[in-house]
C-alpha cells in the first residue's frame, strides 16, 4: 500500500518600503495564506528613508508566523528550496 501524501506549499517574503508580507501558494500557484506587517519609516537628516534592520528582520518573522498559523496551511508541508 501507497501512502500519498499533500503536496507541499512554498513561502514567499517579500520586505517592501512600509512593510513585510509573506504569501504562501499551493503547488499551482494559488495563494492560500498571506500576512502584511506594516514597518515604521524615519527620515534621516539626509533626507532619505531610514529603517531599523531589527525591525525589519523581526516583521519578516512575524509575518511568516502569521502566514503560517493559518488554517489553511495547518499540517502541511512547506518546501524550501
Amino acid at each position: 500500500m501507497t501512502t500519498r501524501t499533500a503536496p507541499g506549499l512554498v513561502l514567499a517574503l517579500d520586505q517592501g518600503g512600509h512593510g513585510s508580507r509573506a504569501v504562501i501558494f499551493d503547488d499551482c500557484g494559488r495563494q492560500v495564506a498571506a500576512s502584511h506587517v506594516p514597518v515604521a519609516t524615519q527620515l534621516g537628516e539626509d533626507g532619505f528613508v531610514e529603517q531599523d534592520p531589527l525591525e525589519l528582520a523581526a516583521s519578516l518573522e512575524r509575518a511568516m508566523q502569521d502566514a503560517c498559523g493559518s488554517p489553511a496551511v495547518a499540517g502541511r508541508r512547506i518546501d524550501a528550496s
